[in-house]
């Protein structure tokens, strides 16, 4: 009876196949290697020889032929000369002036001909050496140093040549020396006698220029050389070789040796190549110099020099190898491929099932994620028809507003993940500001945390590149998804954004972003899940968290396309750390600086230490409005105030009077604020010179403060100005003999005012915030709404048309002037169109403008508009007399305070007459005309008297 093969014994049957086609295979590749590189070695000798000596005798030809072309043209000319009846006669003759007039007339022609544009001439009579080029000497024969006079005129037939290096001028010169005879007829026969010389000489500069660069014309491993009877090397790629007359021997050693060897036994034109040491050398002789040339080349390895040769046989190995590998996979894998096969289609079901249960998944929750906001959206929509001219209408509109908000959020975050999942996710890379994008981000997530007891702490790293390219939406989304997420599940403590930086290149870096919270937390069974599509942790825990999932998905797959990933850690209960890395170009060497920044929300963090009654300060800002909450957040230290609008005011204010500190805008129309830092450090006196001056910047930085060093600033503060950041400056700067110890009853009234009705209510505002930044009274912050609408105004013709080329410097500087007094006030969403805008300006992006430009300026009109609808109230009161009634004391006192320039006591009394009179007279104030509001108010004087 047959037995069956059982399937052990067929696995073992199957691998001895494997293994003798495994071996099979190597042995047949070993014979064809060998095989084959011994005949690519012999044919790559033979081509190897044949190509070195073609180049060789090709570029020798070349360079011979050069020389000899140079030689022989200047040759002929000199010879015919020598040849000239005139010079003949001058030369026996060299005191007749008109056989003188006539020779010099005859080597002015010649001269025009020869390349030095030099010629020379001596007669053996009187000895002088004349040149058209230098000054005559007379020649001494007996000086050993004058050989070349005794060589020419009595042992030279026709010619000869000489090389002389003139120290004067650094130049080796080829001097063509010919005799001129005299034919004297003897009864013995004609006789020539030599009466003088002549000729030319040739700067061998040039031809060694030639030698420089035309052997690389036929290969660059050609190395040439010429030298002559006495081994001297006369040309070479290396010039101080020819100016110091080297030895070829001491140049060369054994190889120079056996060179000048075998020039030894060549003549005429003859030539000589053979293999010395690691060379092959071609030697040739040059018989009109006396001269030779060698060309070497460095012997070939292995290798052959023809690279079709060598791609030819290497690609064949490569085949060769590739089919036999191919082989061999084939045999291991087909015995193997029915079992593969079935497990694919099982993990085919597996994924299949796996992939409806997710789709079932997210469109359960989706269905409610969605239905959610669109019934907020109908019935906050319904509220306000219903509720139609009452004042929660805008409550309910807000609502409505927030709702589509949220609902556009899942909407974005499905379309980006479709995107993905079907592989046509793009990245639009383009120059973008590092320190700006940071900063716009800290920005945004410092509203959603605004409500909470949470820190906000950001660490930069001081080398990460102050301009970067790549696509700055896709960065945005990733860090705003990272902090967004860590805003959500945390609700006291701190977020840290740390970011890094790892050059990869000279024009790549690496940035790595951590973003560490103190909230929740998540379980380690949870961490896997966390970048799974559609999927949200401990959801039960987590229900009223608003988001589709996809956050997290999404911006992992962002970091992956950009060269990078995103990894956690976390332990529930004691917040969770995301990293996020990518890759960037840059192309500036600039840098963004380090800064180590912490913002405080839900406390009164920073308030005034002291006061300083005698101190004066100068605040100078191109934004009335900012102005306003500048000095609102210094009044608590009771300083003397002055304001200015301009650079060139600034720096006539601090010519006529003496300031304590100047707090000075960095970007202003005319003259910017370094421009009026340079203009104040450039007066004469040591006041000048040491006056602390504060950078008021809206881009800033910490790691930009030593830009601000640089340019004469003593330090700088970032707008939107923060209490905390402006007490250290005061801190700091204000000198210590001022200061005044705060009493604890102010700061009690100080946290008192702090705090505002919440009735104020402006679409696109974060009114908590514009008040927080304005001083922390509401009466302040109305007071710098009405002033902000009033500057934003005079700017809308700007703003309404996109400008051209001329324009552009002007439209950047009144748009980065709305972004800062737009963050004040807390419109943060329209200043960050007015970020982006700023940055557009800086790079030239017109286009950019272009696209942006109208949403912008209807957003700012709109805007204003609210602003003007929600403060008319107040205004109508105080047009109607609200507050107290004018009194004699008052003014008098209000007067006298304008005379002094006393701001603090001016705003105390301003608080307490809200009236159009004295809303004028504030209007006046802010721009610090005092005379004229005290005019206005020695009028109201005489009124209230006449009444009376």
């Amino acid at each position: 009876m047959n037995k069956k093969s059982s399937p052990q014994s067929s696995t073992n049957k199957q691998g001895a196949t494997r293994q003798k086609f495994l071996s099979f295979s190597c042995v047949l590749f070993l014979n064809i290697l060998a095989l084959s590189t011994l005949a690519y070695i012999m044919a790559a000798h033979q081509i190897n020889a044949s190509f070195i000596d073609q180049q060789l005798a090709l570029a020798a030809e070349t360079l011979k032929t050069r020389l000899a072309t140079i030689v022989s043209s200047e040759l002929k000319l000199v010879l015919k000369m020598a040849d000239t009846p005139a010079i003949r006669k001058y030369f026996l003759n060299p005191n007749d002036s008109a056989l003188t007039f006539a020779a010099k007339m005859e080597f002015n022609n010649y001269q025009q001909h020869f390349a030095s544009g030099n010629v020379f001439w001596i007669n053996d009579i009187d000895k002088t050496f004349y040149s058209t080029a230098n000054t005559p000497y007379v020649v001494d024969p007996s000086d050993p140093a004058s050989y070349w006079y005794n060589v020419t005129l009595y042992e030279t037939e026709n010619y000869n040549l000489n090389i002389n290096y003139n120290p004067d001028i650094r130049k080796v010169f080829l001097w063509v020396n010919v005799p001129v005879f005299l034919t004297l007829v003897r009864a013995d026969g004609p006789r020539k006698k030599p009466i003088g010389m002549l000729g030319t000489n040739i700067d061998l500069a040039d031809f060694a220029a030639f030698v420089t660069g035309a052997y690389k014309e036929f290969d660059a491993n050609i190395t040439p050389y010429m030298f002559n009877a006495l081994g001297e090397i006369t040309s070479a790629t290396d010039y101080n070789l020819v100016t110091n007359k080297v030895l070829l021997t001491d140049h060369l050693g054994a190889n120079g040796a056996r060179i000048i060897n075998a020039s030894k036994s060549l003549s005429g034109s003859d030539s000589e190549t053979f293999s010395f040491g690691n060379q092959i050398h071609m030697v040739s002789s040059i018989p009109n110099l006396n001269w030779h040339l060698v060309v070497s080349y460095p012997s070939p390895g292995l290798l052959a020099l023809n690279a079709d040769m060598n791609f030819v046989f290497f690609g064949m190995l490569f085949l060769i190898s590739f089919v036999l590998i191919v082989a061999n996979i084939y045999v291991a894998r087909s015995e193997q491929s029915l079992i593969k096969q079935n497990i694919q289609l099982l993990n085919a079901n597996q994924k299949a099932e796996a992939a409806s249960l997710a789709k079932s998944t997210f469109l359960a929750r989706m269905s409610h994620e969605i239905r959610t906001p669109m019934n907020a959206v109908i019935g906050m929509s319904e509220l306000a028809q219903r509720e139609y001219g009452s004042p929660n209408a805008l409550g309910y509109i807000e609502d409505i507003k927030r709702a589509g908000a949220s609902l556009l959020s899942i909407i974005n975050d499905i379309l980006d993940f479709s995107k993905i999942e079907a592989g046509s996710l793009e990245l639009n890379p383009a120059p973008y500001e590092t320190a700006s994008l940071l900063n716009d981000i800290a920005s945004i997530i410092q509203i959603h945390i605004s409500d909470k007891p949470i820190e906000l702490i950001t660490k930069i790293a001081p080398d990460i590149p102050a301009f970067m390219t790549g696509d700055e939406v896709r960065v945005r989304q990733i860090l705003l998804n990272l902090l967004s997420n860590a805003a959500k599940y945390t609700n006291k403590g701190s977020i840290t954004l740390t970011v890094s930086c790892q050059f990869t290149g000279k024009d790549q870096a690496r940035l790595t972003f951590a973003v560490e919270d103190t909230g929740i937390g998540i379980h380690p069974e949870d961490i896997p899940k966390l970048f799974g599509n559609f999927a949200r942790v401990d959801h039960a825990a987590n229900k009223n968290i608003e988001g589709t999932g996809l956050g997290l998905v999404i911006a992992r797959n962002l970091c992956r396309a950009m060269g990078g990933d995103i990894t956690v850690e976390s332990q529930h209960g004691s917040g969770s750390v995301f990293t996020a890395t990518i890759t960037q170009a840059f192309t500036d060497s600039r840098q963004i600086g380090a800064s180590d920044k912490k913002v405080s929300y839900g406390s009164q963090a920073g308030q005034a230490r002291f006061t300083a009654p005698d101190a004066r300060i100068l605040l100078v800002d191109d934004i009335a409005s900012n102005l306003k909450v500048a000095e609102g957040l210094l009044s608590p230290y009771k300083l003397k105030i002055d304001t200015c609008t301009r650079g060139e005011d600034a720096v006539e204010a601090v010519r006529e009077n003496h300031y304590d500190i100047v707090l000075m805008d960095q970007m202003m129309p005319g003259m910017n604020g370094i421009e009026a830092t340079a203009a104040i450090r450039a007066m004469n006196g040591a006041y000048y010179a040491e006056l602390p001056i504060v950078a008021l910047t809206a881009n800033a930085m910490s790691g930009v403060r030593e830009m601000f060093l640089e340019k004469g600033f003593n330090d700088y503060l970032s707008k939107p100005i923060e209490i905390a950041k402006l007490n250290e400056i005061m801190e700091k700067w204000i000198p210590v003999k001022k200061r005044v110890r705060a009493r604890q009853e102010a700061k009690d009234n100080m946290n008192a005012q702090a705090s505002y009705s919440h009735q104020l209510k402006i679409e696109g505002v974060d009114v908590q915030r514009g008040v927080s930044m304005t001083g922390g009274t509401e009466d302040g912050y109305r007071e710098v709404l009405k002033i902000y609408c009033a500057d934003a105004e005079e700017r809308f013709p700007i703003m309404s048309a996109v400008p051209d080329e001329a324009g552009l410097p002007l439209f950047t500087t009144h748009v980065h002037a709305l972004k800062s007094a737009l963050g004040s006030i807390g419109a943060i969403a329209l200043s960050a169109q007015a970020a982006v805008l700023e940055d557009a300006g800086h790079r030239g992006d017109i286009a950019a403008i272009r696209d942006r430009q109208g949403d912008f300026h209807a957003g700012l009109v709109s805007l204003t508009e609210h602003i003007r609808a929600a403060i008319a109230p107040e205004t109508e009161d105080a047009a109607s007399g609200g507050g107290a009634p004018l009194d004699k004391d008052s003014l008098l006192r209000l007067k006298e305070a304008l005379t002094s320039e006393d701001v603090g006591t001016i705003e105390d009394i301003l608080r307490e007459f809200p009236n159009d009179c004295l809303s004028e007279i504030s209007d006046l104030v802010l721009l610090s005309e005092f005379n004229e509001a005290a005019e206005k108010v020695g009028a109201l004087l005489e009124a209230v008297e006449n009444e009376k």
